[in-house]
């Protein structure tokens, strides 16, 4: 009887709590905050908004520009680079290393002695939700990328030729695995030669 009596009043301090404060989302993020770039999708499609000051966007921006760093730069003079394979989920990093993928694009670089630059990314859009039970979010990502040195054999393939620049856009889905966010699928929207 006593443990019910606790429960009820545990019960209604908590719902007091909530007419007084007010619903919000996550961290930083609230119904009545002006539209940003950076939005929480809830299971029922209510959508709050993120400051881009919040603690977890700020991870999610630095997890996003270290990977299309990574994804993006290369430098056939680096023995060692750090390649974007790495910040995948584990399942996709494993099938691209077991598939030879990984030791294939490194001596690709070397091989057609390739330099590629990337250039101004900017984060366009955030959607923040949640994926079998895991933080995630869908991300658009605008940059270019310029070609710094190649072999004449690779700028050929391509029809290319030293510092040509493309546009590109660029769609991620990260969710967090371990605590950490990680790349669960990577896709390019759309690419654009342009002048430089």
């Amino acid at each position: 009887m006593k443990k019910q009596k606790v429960v009820k009043q545990i019960c209604c301090l908590f719902l007091t709590a909530m007419l007084l404060t007010g619903c919000k989302g996550k961290d930083n993020t609230t119904k009545d905050t002006k539209e940003t770039k950076i939005s929480h999708i809830t299971i029922d499609g209510d959508v709050y908004y993120y400051q881009e000051d919040d603690e977890e966007v700020q991870k999610i921006y630095e997890f996003v520009n270290e990977f299309i760093k990574r994804q993006v730069n290369r430098d056939y003079t680096n023995d060692n680079p750090e390649l974007a394979f790495d910040l995948y989920i584990d399942e996709i990093k494993n099938q691209y290393k077991e598939a030879g993928n990984y030791d294939l694009l490194k001596s690709n670089i070397k091989k057609y002695e390739m330099q590629i630059e990337l250039q101004n990314p900017n984060i366009s859009k955030v959607d923040i939700y949640t994926l079998h039970g895991k933080d995630a979010a869908n991300i658009t990502i605008d940059y270019q990328s310029v070609i710094k040195h190649g072999t004449q054999e690779y700028l050929d393939m391509y029809g290319d030729k030293i510092n040509d620049a493309y546009q590109f856009n660029m769609s991620l889905t990260i969710q967090k695995e371990d605590n950490e966010w990680k790349v669960y699928e990577a896709s390019v929207n759309s690419k654009e030669k342009i002048s430089k």
